[in-house]
C-alpha cells in the first residue's frame, strides 16, 4: 500500500501486518502498487480519498470536491473509492448535504462510497482491503502499460494490464499541462450542482468552449442543455443547469 503522508495511520497498519510506503501521490490519499517479473511498478486498479465529514464540508465550500473527483476520474485508475469517516463536530454545512453529496458521488460519478464509524474503522477497512487485493492479484501475470492504454479487464482473468506507478504519477499532477477539453471540464466544475458526470456530458457534446458559444450564437437558447443526458441513469441535466450555463457562456463580460 502506498500513502501519501507518514502518519499514525501508517504505524496502525503496520502493525497489522500490512506494508506500507510513504511517497508523494499526485491524486488521492492511498492506492495499491506491485512489482511485476520485469521490476516494474504497476498500480493495481483500486485509490481512496479519504474524508473526514468535517474535511468533506470543507471541500465542498472551497470548491476541492468537484474538482478532486474529477482528476481521480482522469488519473487512470477505475476503481475509485470515497472513504467517508463519521466526524460530526464543527461542520460548516448541515449533515444532509453531505451525506446528499456523498450519494451523489456514488449515483452520478459512479464511485464506491464508504462509510466509517471513525479512524480505527478505516484503519480496519484498509488492512481488510489490502489482504484481499493480495489475495486476488499474487497469482496472475500482471503486464505494465501506459494510461492510454489501458484495457479494460475483468477480475477474472488470469493476465491483467495495469498502468505503471511512474505514467500515474506523470499524468495526474496538479501541474501538468491540462488540455483545453480538461480545463473547460474544470471551468464548467465551478457551476453549483454540475457534477463531474454531467460537466463531461456538455464537453462530450461539444468538446471546447468556443463550440458551446458557437451554438449559442446560432440559435441555441438557455433550454438547449436541458435534455442532455448523463451518468449511467442517463438522467438529463434539467432547466437550471441548462440556464447556468447558457448564463455563464452568453455573458459579453466573461467572453
Amino acid at each position: 500500500m502506498i500513502h501519501f503522508r507518514g502518519d499514525e495511520i501508517v504505524k496502525e497498519l503496520k502493525s497489522l501486518g500490512i506494508l506500507v510506503e510513504i511517497r508523494k501521490l499526485s491524486v488521492g490519499d492511498f492506492t495499491w502498487i506491485c512489482r511485476n517479473s520485469s521490476n516494474q511498478e504497476l498500480v493495481l486498479p483500486y485509490i481512496i480519498e479519504r474524508k473526514r465529514l468535517d474535511d468533506l464540508a470543507k471541500s465542498i465550500k472551497d470548491g476541492r470536491f468537484h474538482e478532486q473527483k474529477f482528476r481521480l476520474k482522469q488519473c487512470g485508475i477505475p476503481n475509485c473509492i470515497y472513504l467517508v469517516e463519521n466526524y460530526k463536530e464543527h461542520l460548516s454545512l448541515p449533515l444532509q448535504t453531505l451525506l446528499q453529496a456523498a450519494t451523489n458521488t456514488q449515483i452520478i460519478d459512479n464511485f464506491t462510497v464508504k462509510f466509517t464509524a471513525g479512524y480505527k474503522e478505516s484503519i480496519i477497512y484498509l488492512s481488510h482491503l489490502s489482504s484481499l487485493f493480495n489475495n486476488i492479484f499474487s497469482n496472475k501475470t500482471l503486464i505494465g502499460c501506459d494510461k492510454c492504454e489501458v484495457p479494460n479487464f475483468s477480475i477474472q482473468d488470469d493476465c491483467i494490464s495495469l498502468i505503471t506507478f511512474k505514467d500515474f504519477s506523470k499524468t495526474s499532477g496538479k501541474c501538468r499541462v491540462f488540455r483545453v477539453q480538461e480545463m473547460f471540464v474544470r471551468h464548467l466544475l465551478q457551476l453549483r450542482g454540475l457534477s463531474v458526470e454531467k460537466a463531461m456530458a456538455i464537453v462530450n457534446m461539444y468538446p471546447t468552449p468556443r463550440h458551446l458559444i458557437n451554438a449559442y450564437q446560432n440559435g441555441g437558447d438557455e433550454k438547449m442543455l436541458a435534455n442532455l443526458t448523463s451518468g449511467t441513469l442517463q438522467r438529463p441535466l434539467g432547466l437550471a443547469i441548462s440556464k447556468a450555463v447558457h448564463q455563464l457562456y452568453t455573458n459579453a463580460t466573461l467572453q
